[in-house]
């Protein structure tokens, strides 16, 4: 009897420390979606996952990430959780968006990740492959309705597994369609070493840099799976000789002792370990066309005046005297001011130790402007390092 009584004790304070919790913690939960597509005789399955503070940081623009095989929810949560526990920076949360394929026995993922050749569709027994209506869609529906209805920035991540993995690299070789890929245990064997044939073949722009990191791991020791051995060594083999250019950022990494399923989260945390590192490597780059911006700063003192200072000639280059805000009213200053991206820049009253902190955006790291469409940023400024 006692026993039961401690058990029931003990289940009362955790029922209580999780209401606790709730109260305490703000949980942002990824937003279901049902997109129309002229594509698909079906509606899209969605989920959208907005960083915590999304709302209240509205002078923040967030990267995007988009994961295939959500209908398999395990692989959007972990690729929504791992950047908040391996990096604090800039990269740590951005808006994440999961699409989902069909799972029944008319329309599955093979029909979505496939593409429409007469050697897949005969060895997969599909009627026809749809890679290419799935490819169209995400680049003609899906980016354009994230980018009209959220606050991001000019940079997006793929991330795939198995065949969504093979679908990834018909992105990158058809379409170009993302920046940056994560192309976990792909299958390059069907339609005759398709893929790797098209992969090694492939002509890069050298204008546009890309995160390409590979994984595998024991596919080949399951029956019916040692066909694709052979194209992934040669495509190693291709990426280990050095041949790509210089913008192609490529790795590739093996999982020997896991299955074909376990080594996601394996391959999810050194890819995204060594995708933080690139990025932050290469941060500081700018270039390319140049953007005019308006920026305004909000104040709560008359008497305050503002300066801009940042990466690149217009904006001072770090010189914390040289770009003064034009002193508008009481509460507004404002500049506008021409930029390559991305923008990076901090406020000050005119010397670091009175740098301020925006109440609307990511403090203490740089400020960012990374969005080609977007022309007016508002900062709010209460907060600074001297008061």
């Amino acid at each position: 009897m006692k026993i039961k009584s401690f058990v029931l004790l003990c289940f009362l304070m955790a029922c209580n420390l999780l209401l606790a919790q709730e109260d305490i913690y703000h949980v942002t939960c990824a937003q279901e979606i049902n997109l129309e597509s002229k594509y698909f005789d079906f509606d899209r399955k969605i989920w959208v996952k907005l960083p915590a503070a999304y709302d209240m940081l509205d002078a923040q623009d967030y990267d995007v990430t988009y994961v295939f095989d959500a209908q398999t929810t395990q692989f959007f949560e972990m690729s929504c959780a791992y950047p908040v526990f391996l990096n604090s920076g800039w990269f740590s949360e951005g808006i994440v968006v999961g699409i989902c394929s069909p799972q029944d026995d008319e329309y599955n993922r093979r029909e979505d990740f496939l593409p429409n050749d007469s050697l897949t569709c005969s060895a997969y027994g599909l009627r026809k492959g749809y890679s290419d209506n799935l490819m169209h869609f995400v680049k003609e529906e899906l980016m354009p309705y994230i980018r009209s209805h959220y606050r991001t920035t000019e940079r997006s991540l793929a991330i795939g597994h198995s065949l969504g993995a093979s679908f990834l690299l018909q992105c990158l070789l058809d379409y170009n369609i993302f920046d940056d890929y994560f192309i976990f245990s792909p299958n390059m064997a069907f339609g005759n070493n398709l893929l790797a044939d098209k992969f090694m073949n492939h002509s890069f722009d050298k204008t546009s840099r890309h995160y390409l990191f590979f994984s595998d791991a024991a596919e080949e020791k399951w029956q019916g799976w040692e066909k694709w051995q052979a194209p992934r060594r040669e495509v190693y083999r291709y990426i280990d000789s050095g041949v790509l250019p210089g913008n192609i950022v490529c790795r590739h990494k093996s999982y020997p002792e896991s299955s074909h399923f376990a080594s996601f989260p394996l391959a999810l945390q050194d890819a995204y370990k060594d995708y933080f590192a690139y990025r932050e490597a290469n941060d500081t780059l700018v270039g390319g066309e140049v953007y005019t911006k308006h920026i305004e700063v909000i104040v709560d003192n008359p008497e305050h005046e503002v300066y801009i200072t940042g990466n690149q000639a217009s904006l001072g280059n770090w010189d914390v005297k040289k770009v003064k805000l034009q002193h508008v009213n009481d509460s507004v200053r404002a500049i506008d001011v021409k930029v390559q991206l991305p923008a990076q820049f901090k406020f000050t009253r005119g010397s670091w130790e009175s740098e301020g902190l925006p109440a609307n955006a990511i403090g203490g790291i740089n400020l960012r402007i990374d969005n080609k469409s977007k022309d007016t940023y508002i900062y709010k400024i209460s907060d600074w390092f001297d008061e």
